[in-house]
């Protein structure tokens, strides 16, 4: 917030006569960031040899701000960015027409899937992120 202080002369070209009247002006500015929420982590699972296309995961936000209706939000890395094997910070900021932004993160785990099979009512996936192996089992 700031303030302005305004001061009027009005002389009479005749006379020696004036008044003068002042007039402080209070201006208030957003300095509340969007409030923005991320997702939680996520695993998207990959073939040996293939990348992950990142998604776009701004249309699913929910953001909202206190002053203006125009949000920017950006996404890092950027979506259809391919990414390898392993954990990645995805940061997503928004920003609203003052200036002001405020960011959230999630992680992405992209495992490879080392091998998938069907056994009796059950659809089994081995994955590995170079340190762990896991068997998922989803029911048929």
């Amino acid at each position: 917030a700031g303030g302005l202080l305004l001061s009027y002369a009005v002389g009479d070209s005749f006379c020696t006569s004036s008044s003068v009247a002042e007039r402080e002006i209070h201006i208030d500015f957003d300095e509340i960031p969007p409030l923005i929420g991320c997702p939680i982590d996520i695993e998207e699972t990959i073939e040996f040899g293939n990348a992950y296309i990142l998604t776009n995961y701004i249309p699913s936000l929910e953001v909202s701000d206190n002053c203006t209706d125009e949000i920017i939000i950006t996404q890092e890395p950027e979506s259809y960015t391919e990414l390898a094997e392993g954990s990645h910070r995805i940061t997503l900021t928004a920003a609203d027409e003052a200036g002001n932004s405020s960011s959230c993160f999630f992680m992405l785990r992209i495992p490879i899937a080392i091998d998938q099979f069907s056994s009796g009512n059950y659809f089994i996936t081995i994955v590995g992120d170079g340190d762990t192996i896991v068997r998922r089992m989803t029911k048929i």
